[in-house]
């Protein structure tokens, strides 16, 4: 897409809006939204210099997410130069998208990630949520992942973050490669080897450094679901966001009890069997909304 000139991409993007029939029901105010978001990029990338070569790859990676990968996701795009591009994932959906710079990144859900389009010599993004990121190497200009208090830089590597408002801690897991760690009010950075992952409590400002498992760590990348000896309150959070659903528990006690397991693009029908068979529950689904009752 990026050799194609504006008249061939409008022209793609038409034939594939008027002949693709697979994608997930969207309201129709939704997507002229999304449209028009899009379009109004590639008409600004017509102003010279780096910027246009922003706009052209957001553009490209706007209509690549569009229309090939799982789900669908709000894109956003100022022409304040003080304002970021901004890529959001709702509940329930995946995206996957390639930055300016050629590096990789994959967003699980509910999460959002933002950069400014107006600064060619920075490679610095802003994340809410989980994202597993494939950096293209440049030693020149080092790449930045802020998140809450922590501040991620690496210049050539692969990594997951997961960081969620909600969450207690923010976890920092590296598959290959280097990152440095830095937190405002600690002294000296940290800094992760491959296999390695870093937790910080967002409480009390600390940071733990722990061997991990990259396939577990990364298994969201592959459609898997997977817990650790984790909380079963915690574990229906992250089986909200997956599926984008709301699950009220009506059962004292049962949020604290300990559940290790996994689940592999199973419907959410069979994931709340799964759960009933192991904690005797019972559960009513309408729509969205799920009621576990004793």
């Amino acid at each position: 897409m990026n050799n194609l000139s504006d008249g061939e991409l409008a022209q793609k993007m038409e034939e594939v809006w008027n002949t693709e029939h697979a994608l997930p029901t969207m309201p129709e105010a939704r997507k002229q939204q999304i449209r028009t978001d899009i379009y109004f990029s590639i008409k600004n990338e017509k102003q010279k210099g780096e910027r246009s070569y922003w706009l052209k790859s957001i553009a490209a990676a706007a209509v690549l997410i569009l229309f090939v990968n799982m789900g669908w996701l709000a894109v956003r795009y100022s022409d304040k130069a003080t304002l970021p591009f901004l890529v959001e994932v709702s509940r329930g959906d995946r995206a996957s998208l390639t930055l300016p710079d050629q590096s990789k990144v994959m967003l699980n859900a509910e999460s959002t990630l933002s950069y400014n389009t107006s600064k060619s010599d920075v490679r610095e993004v802003v994340l809410k949520g989980e994202a597993f990121f494939q950096i293209t190497k440049d030693k020149i200009h080092p790449f930045i992942v802020k998140t809450g208090d922590v501040s991620i830089e690496v210049l050539g590597t692969s990594f997951n973050v997961s960081s969620y408002d909600d969450d207690a801690i923010i976890e920092v897991s590296l598959v290959e490669g280097s990152i440095e760690l830095r937190i405002p009010g600690r002294a000296t950075s940290d800094f992760l080897t491959p296999s390695q992952k870093a937790i910080y409590n967002k409480k009390e400002k600390t940071v733990q450094i722990l061997e991990t498992n990259n396939e577990t760590e990364t298994a969201w990348t592959q459609h898997k679901l997977v817990f650790n000896s984790e909380r079963l309150g915690d574990v229906i959070n992250k089986i909200e966001r997956w599926y984008g659903v709301t699950i009220d528990i009506q059962y004292p006690g049962i949020e604290e009890d300990r559940i290790s397991g996994s689940f592999n693009d199973e419907q959410i029908n069979a994931v709340m069997e799964a759960l009933k068979i192991q904690y005797k529950f019972n559960y009513t689904i309408h729509g969205n909304e799920i009621v576990i009752k004793e």
